[in-house]
Formats: C-alpha cells, structure tokens, sequence
C-alpha cells in the first residue's frame, strides 16, 4: 500500500543548516527573512530592540569593569553605547505610536460571546494593555518636547504607571498563556487516545481520522509557540520588576537585566522567521496513524 507524502514547511533553521546550499543562496535566503521582518512594525521595532539591549549590555559591562578599576572617565565608545541605547529606546516608541487604537479593538471583539475565565483575562489584559500605549505615547510626546508644558513636572508619575500597567498586561498575558497551553495539552491527549482507540490503524485522506490528525498537529504547533510566548513574558516581567524598582531587584546585575531583553527580543524576531507547520497531502492514498505518535 503506498502511503502519502507528508510534507511539512522547512523552517528557518533547518533551510540555514543545509550543506549544501550555496554561499548567493544563503545569503538571498537570509536577505528574505530580513525582509519578511522588516515588514511589520513589531519586527523593525524587535530588531531595534536587540541593538538597544545589546548596547545597554555592553555600557553595563564597561560600567562594572571601569568600577571595579576605579576609572572615572568614561571612554568614547561607552558614551556611544549610551547613545545607541537612548536613541534605540526612543526610536522604538515610534512603531508604538496609537497602539492603543489596536487594543481598543480587541476589547470590542472580546466582548462579544460568552465570557469564561480567559476571556475575562484577556479583557483586562487589553484594557491594561490600552492604558500602557496611551501613557507610552504621552511620555514619548512629553519627551521630544510637544507637550512638555503640560506634564514634564510629573512625567516620572506618568513612566512609574506606565511600566506599572505594562506590568499587570504582562503578568496576565502570563497566565493567559499558562491556562491555554494547558486547555491545548489536555486536547491534544484526548485526539491522541481518540485516535489510538480505534481498531484501524490507518488514515485515509477522506475519513475522520484524517480531520482529527490535521487537528492534532495544529494544536501541538500552537502550543509550542505558546511555550516561546511564555519565555518570553517571563523575561519582560523580570526587566519591568527592575524599572518599577521592587525589593531585592536593584540588587540584580544590570547585565542580567540586559541579556532578559536580548533573549526577549531574540525569541520575538525568531518566532516571525519561522514558518508554521503546514500539512499538505498529495494523493488520495492512505497513511499510517503510527506515524504521528
């Protein structure tokens, strides 16, 4: 009996590590990815974000070395590095500008249904998230000077409550992610036995069985890119627990600090290059169900 072809798309890494793919491939190959990023506003604002935390972790490092040295003056590249720093900062909140507008529309869509425990927390979420972008937004106008006037002599009130509700938006993404990784989980089992239960082993193209594996390799990708989401959330969360100044995190290293948003921004720019998993099946001949265990 010959079985289907079941193929899967390639993803960054795996197209990156090939042998014997050619130097102008490689490198047209890599030209795209960048380009695929570059695309959104969340990718060049990711990409900004390496080269701020980047050179954020090199002005900690020097800092420590010039500390531990006794060297007063700072060297030209680390007030570079500070420069870079700042610069990056303040360019990220462009991509930022009227995010709130998004957020307000998925609070209008979240509330439509019926509500259970995630959808009430994805509701604050977004509330909290809404209110985060409008202070963002504020703080960078009040910054470059348009309506200094108004707040710049409470503009630390306006930074503390910002980071505060990027805080709780992080901290209820968390658990938002914690309880869909576990409903998926616990799906993703009950398609498993489903498909172990039934006395054929085999899965044509037009049967049940076909629709339940489509199924199952949907939620266990979902599920994996939850798990990055989830890393992710963690380090936001350790980074906003330093900018909102909470016991024992001034303690903490500033390069800790540095390398929680490298990695942050890492996972988020490698989340967009890589490709979801596609099923697609040529033929209408049948397949074995032990081949997806």
């Amino acid at each position: 009996m010959k079985r289907t072809k079941v193929k899967r798309s390639s993803s960054f890494l795996e197209l990156m590590a090939q042998p014997t793919v050619k130097g102008s491939q490689l490198i047209l190959y890599f030209s795209t990815c960048v380009s695929h990023v570059l695309r959104s506003s969340r990718g060049r604002d990711k990409i900004l974000g390496v080269v701020q935390h980047l050179s954020d972790l090199y002005k900690n490092c020097m800092i420590d070395y010039l500390a531990e040295n006794r060297i007063r003056e700072w060297p030209i590249i680390l007030r570079n590095a500070k420069i870079i720093n700042e610069s990056m900062k303040n360019g990220r909140k462009i991509f930022r500008l009227l995010r709130w507008i998004e957020e307000l529309g998925s609070i209008g869509k979240n509330t439509k249904g019926p509500y259970d425990a995630i959808i009430i927390l994805k509701l604050v979420r977004h509330i909290a998230g809404a209110i985060y972008y409008i202070l963002d937004n504020l703080v960078w106008v009040a910054q470059i000077g348009v309506i200094s006037k108004v707040i710049t002599n409470a503009n630390w009130k306006w930074e503390s409550t910002k980071d505060a509700a990027s805080f709780v938006r992080y901290i209820l993404l968390l658990i938002i992610n914690l309880f869909s990784v576990r409903k998926r989980r616990a799906k993703e089992t009950e398609l498993i036995e489903e498909l172990e239960s039934d006395p054929g082993r085999i899965i044509n193209y037009d049967n049940h069985g076909y629709k339940k594996m489509l199924s199952l390799v949907k939620i266990r990708t979902k599920r994996r890119y939850q798990a990055l989401d989830i890393m992710k959330n963690f380090l936001r969360i350790f980074m906003l627990m330093k900018s909102l100044k909470l016991p024992f995190t001034q303690n903490v290293s500033g390069v800790f600090y540095s390398i929680c948003g490298i990695t942050s921004s890492a996972l988020a720019i490698f989340k967009l290059l890589t490709l979801k998993t596609q099923i697609r099946i040529e033929g209408k001949q049948t397949i074995k169900r032990t081949d997806f265990q």
